[in-house]
């Protein structure tokens, strides 16, 4: 299992920011993903055991479209969302354009989120 991308603690609801990579050869050749144009992108969030507990395009907001930034900001009415004893949470990304085509991100191990207690 792979290092967390990011640690954060329950109950967070502050935009949590990510940077999309198209991968090079190497893992220090990866560019950021261009995000101009894209017609939706949803964060698919899911618990240590492999359960969805999220899968949406709500909460995201672009930051830098050709640097690949974004932020997402959970609901604060998500109270099931980033508990610790669901540690780590799993996180991809599902990047449309606009003619359809769909990528993911990251294409290889889903990243990790970890969530400490209060």
């Amino acid at each position: 299992m792979s290092e967390p991308l990011m640690s954060i603690v329950e109950g967070t609801t502050k935009p949590l920011l990510f940077t999309l990579t198209v991968q090079g050869t190497t893992e220090s050749s990866a560019s950021p993903m261009d995000l101009t144009g894209l017609s939706s992108i949803q964060i698919i969030l899911k618990t240590n055991n492999g359960l969805t507990a999220k899968d949406t395009s709500a909460g995201i907001t672009v930051t830098g479209t050709t640097a690949g930034q974004l932020q997402y900001q959970p609901s604060s009415s998500s109270g099931n969302l980033f508990l610790s004893v669901r540690t780590p949470y799993r996180v991809r990304f599902r990047v449309t354009d606009a003619l359809g085509s769909v990528d993911y991100w990251p294409n290889d191990e889903e990243r990790l989120i970890e969530v400490n207690p209060v």
